[in-house]
């Protein structure tokens, strides 16, 4: 009887408690006339805990600097300090016909920038590109590298001893590249090591004869490097498919060659390498905390409600064994964006609820299309809190960066809105088509609008019951 009472209370406990919501400390924007995003290279953090947003434009008038005269866009950098104060706004070099979406810009100790980016070559063909600029913006070389087909850019990360390591989807299977293993339509993923100037040290191709997209790419220690991707193949160099797309991690030593390899998932779909949305991070320990998304119920992914796709988030050691896994959504899908770790060592992780999504599991409101969501947890993977942004109209995340205060400042772009459905403060009017949001949020929990369960009053009885009890509440019993 004891039992049954225990299982009663919390029944109807759970039937009225809610996801926490943490603190929405602050609210800004900021945009042009046109369309106006955060660049998917990623922030640049400074050793003073200064960093720079690279935000690409095509505005002409209004808050962002417009007068770099990069045609066709404007590609510039939001400067900030580590309160979050913006400092300035300066215009970024331009790779010789790079796409300004896929720019990446790094700085050198001389005041040299080397930029790595992708460029248009005939219908749908493109090449990867790495140009070196002295400080006054000359051009001092420029180098492609890819095939006939289509190579597309993943990633850049910048090596110790100051070359890159590339990540490319390519379904080339000549010049650079030189083989391919699936057929023209279903890319492989291709590891490209680049010297500081500019010239290939090795490249190395990943993937089987399915479709191999790669998301990200770390750096280990030793010169070697981990890949992450997403796979749907099951021979060549990505064998041990669960089924459907898994995630796809594999270390390579200092020359290129495969340590090994690991797939993650279940019989579902685990990650999609086109909108990049597999994000790795370092844990410290020599291991990654890795965000995906799913929608298996089996392998890898335990304890998951049955519904759509979910935020998946895993630990992993510096040899691929899994420490820990969780999943956290509501009905229908959520598409994982962005992912850093405060100063306190807490988890952050973010992207958005699609236009399905109702008040459920890990939600507690929705306001319309497509609303940025992010949740907070713990170094284990344990749920603390969450917080959905938004209004009626569809929204991105697009960064999320820790600050000194164990806050985060969540990046993403809006439209304009008329609904008085919005999340506080959420900006309304858009100066363009997309102008910038910047939500920064702390890690204390706030309360909400929602019943809360000391106004729900109840009453069991008889007390005690050979039985059978009822439990009755304020308007019904149960």
């Amino acid at each position: 009887m004891k039992k049954i009472l225990l299982m009663l209370i919390l029944f109807v406990l759970d039937g009225n408690s809610f996801a926490q919501r943490c603190e929405i400390i602050s609210m800004s924007h900021i945009g042009g006339n046109a369309t106006d995003q955060v660049s998917s290279s990623g922030i640049l953090l400074m050793a003073d805990g200064h960093f720079a947003v690279p935000v690409n434009h095509v505005s002409t008038s209004g808050d962002l600097k417009f007068d770099c005269n990069l045609a066709p866009g404007n590609f510039i950098f939001l400067n900030y300090d580590s309160n979050f104060s913006l400092l300035s706004q300066t215009c970024a070099p331009k790779g010789v016909g790079f796409q300004l979406a896929s720019q990446h810009v790094f700085t050198q100790a001389n005041g040299d920038v080397i930029l790595v980016g992708m460029r248009n070559v005939t219908g749908s063909s493109h090449d990867i590109g790495i140009e070196r600029r002295n400080a006054s913006g000359n051009v001092l070389w420029t180098k492609f590298y890819g095939g006939s087909g289509s190579d597309g850019l993943g990633n850049v990360v910048e090596a110790e001893d100051g070359g890159f390591f590339i990540s490319v989807g390519t379904n080339s299977d000549d010049g650079d590249v030189g083989m391919h293993y699936g057929s023209s339509f279903d890319a492989d993923i291709w590891i490209l090591r680049l010297d500081n100037n500019g010239d290939k040290l090795w490249a190395k191709l990943l993937g089987g004869t399915g479709a191999d997209l790669p998301c990200d790419i770390r750096l280990g220690s030793n010169g070697s490097s981990y890949v992450f991707g997403v796979t749907t193949s099951n021979d060549h160099e990505a064998t041990g498919n669960h089924g459907g797309s898994d995630l796809y991690v594999v270390k390579l030593d200092s020359l290129g060659e495969k340590v090994w390899h690991r797939c993650f998932g279940g019989s579902g779909d685990d990650g999609s390498g086109y909108d990049l949305g597999i994000k790795a991070i370092p844990d410290g320990s020599g291991g990654f905390y890795v965000l995906n998304r799913t929608s298996s119920q089996d392998g890898d992914v335990q304890a998951r409600m049955p519904d759509d796709t979910d935020f998946w988030l895993l630990s992993i050691d510096s040899v691929g064994n899994i420490i820990w896994e969780n999943t956290y959504g509501a009905s229908s899908n959520q598409y994982p964006s962005a992912i850093c770790q405060a100063v306190d060592g807490t988890l952050w992780v973010a992207g958005v609820l699609d236009g399905g999504t109702t008040p459920s599991g890990h939600v507690d409101v929705v306001y319309g299309n497509n609303d940025p969501w992010v949740v907070h947890v713990d170094t284990s993977g344990n749920f603390i809190n969450q917080r959905v942004l938004g209004s009626e109209r569809p929204e991105e995340v697009q960064a999320i960066m820790p600050l000194a205060d164990e806050t985060v400042v969540v990046f993403g772009v809006y439209r304009s809105n008329t609904s008085n459905q919005r999340s506080p403060d959420f900006p309304r009017n858009a100066s363009g088509d997309t102008d910038l949001f910047m939500a920064r949020l702390g890690p204390q929990p706030v309360g909400i609008d929602d019943p809360e369960i000391k106004d729900f009053a109840w009453e069991i009885f008889p007390n005690p019951a050979r039985k059978y009890l009822e439990v009755k509440t304020k308007t019904d019993e149960i």
